[in-house]
Formats: C-alpha cells, structure tokens, sequence
C-alpha cells in the first residue's frame, strides 16, 4: 500500500506515535481488510453496507449463553484496552495483561472458541487484530473508538456552565474532565474532524462562531405553553428568594423551600428542561448561580 500510495500521490511520512495504517484504512467506508492465503491481507471494496450490524445482532448467531459471556467479555476488552497506550496491545501479552487487570484468567474455552485469535475476530465491532505473526496487536474497531470520543466528549461538555466547549480550549477542558492529557491518537485518527463526522446524529452540535469552532449539546426548543410557564416561574423565583437572608439561598435547598412556600412540587421537566441547573440558565435575568468555596455547593442569589 504504501508503494501504491508513493506513485499515485506522494510517499507516506511515517510517524512511530502516529495512528497505525492497517487501522487508518480500517476507519475508511466502503473498504475492507481481509485475510487471503498465507495469512497475506488484502484491501477491496466492502460487499455489504459498512457498520450495518450491530453488535448484538452478531451476539444472536451463538447460543444465547454464549452470547451472554461474549457481551461481558466485550466490555472487558473495551475497559482492558483503555488502560493501555493508544488503546494498543501485543497480542502475545494480551492473556497475562488480561489476568493482571481482572485478577482471573482469560479461558477462550468458556466463550465457545479454542484459540484467542478466533474469540477476537468474532467480535470485529469490538476489536481489531492488526499486524501479523509476533508483531499482531489488538486495539480498539474504530466504530468503538467513535462510541467511546461521544461518551468522553459529552462528560466534558457535560463539565461545562454553558454546555459547550470551543474546539481550540477542548484539550485543556479534556485533561480537566479525565485527568489525562488529550491525545487524538487515542481514538484512532489523526484530526479531530474525522471523529466529529462520524458521531451519531444530533448528539453535539458543532458550529462556527467567529473565528472559532465551538461544539455543545444540542438543547430542546421550549414549546410555547414551557416558555410561559418559564416566564411564571421566574416571577416565584423573586417572590419566594425575597423571604430568603439576603435574597440568597443553597441551591440544595430551593426545591424543598419551593415545595414548602408554594404547596407543590417544583417540576423541572414542566419547562422542558432535565436539570434544575438548566431552568436558572434560561432565566439570567433573575437569578445566577455561583459556586462557593470549591464545593459542589451552589447559591442562588437575585441579580
């Protein structure tokens, strides 16, 4: 391949903490990897839809005990494998790696296989098997590794007051959120975009503001009945915060306070949001809330 690549285009510069090219070409649509005689592997265009078969539809095809096991299993591989550089092991140090990190050994034997090499490919969604005799590692699919950047993006938009991050402070904001510093080869790619095209639908939002590139959780539009009662809220809010010591209050204690002065409960999913925290965002004119002495104790105060 990277012959091929020299004449039609330019040679490939080759970086030793870059991303693996077996697995950058497994991140390609419409291409595929597959095994010929002598264990020579092959590129060609792919017969079926790529990523078209979930994971548990490949469970389905063993027996429903099997299956159960091979679902654990997963999740082990996925949490072993996180833990290791690039999400990248040697296949020879993956059974005692295995007993390290879960304490027990790894018996291919209790989930219907004879050999390690047989159990992983049975769980291409998972894991992939790259390189060849002594040199093979196993690392992550990259439609896993696609799973695991949504999951970690959203616990850091998640982190933030306003729910979004601009693209160039998403490092430091990374290494804040997951104590560890953000390194792109984790995930399997090179640029952050490749990443962001795949996430499934309207799980973030990323937009242009400016200069910069921001992305956030997409937030539901209020319906018109949510909005007005919103605006009904707000007018509770400066009645009930006017009996509190200095028009201020511990956001621990506004739902049972409101309960208390109002005979009802103070339901958030009413105005059409999920979290307290989101309500008292859609009304800044009225109050704010600020974090106090490093705790997760917040105070509501009139503005």
């Amino acid at each position: 391949l990277p012959n091929c690549y020299q004449v039609q285009f330019n040679k490939l510069e080759e970086d030793k903490d870059g991303v693996p090219l077996e697995h950058l070409v497994s991140c390609l649509p419409g291409i595929e990897i597959y095994q010929g005689v002598g264990c020579v592997k092959y590129l060609r265009w792919t017969k079926v839809k790529p990523n078209t078969e979930s994971q548990s539809e490949e469970l389905k095809r063993v027996s429903p005990p099997l299956a159960t096991q091979l679902a654990l299993f997963s999740r082990e591989l996925v949490d072993l494998l996180k833990t290791s550089p690039h999400c990248q092991l040697l296949f020879n140090r993956f059974i005692p790696a295995y007993h390290h990190h879960f304490g027990r050994q790894c018996r291919v034997a209790d989930y219907g296989f004879t050999k390690l090499i047989e159990l992983m490919e049975a769980l291409p969604n998972i894991v992939q098997v790259m390189g060849e005799g002594n040199k093979r590692v196993v690392t992550l699919s990259h439609r896993m590794q696609v799973r695991r950047f949504c999951s970690d993006l959203l616990r850091v938009l998640k982190s933030q007051a306003t729910k979004q991050v601009l693209l160039a402070e998403f490092p430091k904001a990374y290494q804040r959120v997951l104590n560890k510093p953000w390194d792109i080869v984790d995930y399997g790619v090179c640029e952050m975009e490749d990443l962001l095209l795949e996430l499934p639908e309207n799980s973030v939002v990323v937009s242009q503001q400016e200069y910069h590139v921001a992305i956030s959780i997409p937030k539901r539009e209020q319906t018109l009945e949510e909005i007005e009662k919103t605006k009904q809220f707000s007018g509770e809010v400066v009645e009930l915060m006017r009996h509190a010591p200095q028009c201020s209050m511990l956001f621990s204690k506004f739902i049972p306070a409101y309960h208390h002065h109002f005979g009802h409960q103070c339901r958030v999913s009413d105005f059409g949001f999920t979290k307290l925290i989101e309500l008292f965002e859609a009304i800044p004119e009225v109050v704010k809330v600020r974090k106090m002495y490093n705790t997760l104790s917040l105070a509501v105060a009139i503005i």
